[in-house]
């Protein structure tokens, strides 16, 4: 089984030639498996960006929708007011 691996390599030249692929290979994969983290985190980076905007546009409806109620409740208070004084002049 382990015939392949028994082996000589004769001339010196051909071991340094073989030595620098090798090293070129693993820069190279190790260049792409770079390459590859940053597309990941700049991916995640983008749906972060998008659930926070998502987040922040969620926020701003909810403030929007609680100030046009707080301001139908202070309408409906001061129309109540208006009657109330308007009943308690009619009763003088």
């Amino acid at each position: 089984m382990d015939f392949w691996l028994d082996f000589e390599i004769p001339d010196a030249r051909v071991q340094v030639a073989l030595a620098a692929l090798l090293a070129a290979f693993m820069y190279r994969l190790r260049a792409a498996e770079k390459r590859h983290i940053a597309i990941l985190l700049s991916r995640s980076d983008k749906k972060a960006a998008e659930r926070e905007q998502a987040t922040k546009a969620f926020i701003d409806r909810i403030d929007r929708e609680a100030a046009e109620r707080e301001a139908q409740y202070d309408k409906k208070a001061e129309n109540r007011e208006r009657a109330f004084q308007a009943a308690l002049d009619r009763s003088d």
